[in-house]
């Protein structure tokens, strides 16, 4: 199923506060990814906004991001690192 993602402004805002090795953006690109593709399958914050999280592995940090989902639609809204002992 095809998709269409758009960007807000607040995601480009807490995009460029990450660092910006190879491993974070791949990372990025796998959250993003999986948003799109199965945007369902993630946890319900409140109302349209859900969060899906990457766990921290060697060089990979580990990063939350924030999305809403509207049928065919994914908007992206932030992404930040976060503490896997929240």
């Amino acid at each position: 199923m095809v998709r269409r993602v758009e960007i807000a402004d607040t995601f480009y805002d807490s995009y460029i506060l990450l660092d910006d090795s190879p491993e974070t953006l791949e990372v990025v690109d796998a959250l993003v990814h999986r948003a799109a593709s199965h945007p369902e399958h993630a946890e319900i914050l409140s109302g349209e906004t859900r969060a899906i999280r990457s766990r921290s592995c060697g060089p990979y940090r580990a990063l939350r991001l924030f999305y809403s989902f509207d049928g065919m639609v994914v908007r992206l809204l932030s992404i930040e690192p976060w503490d896997e002992l929240e």
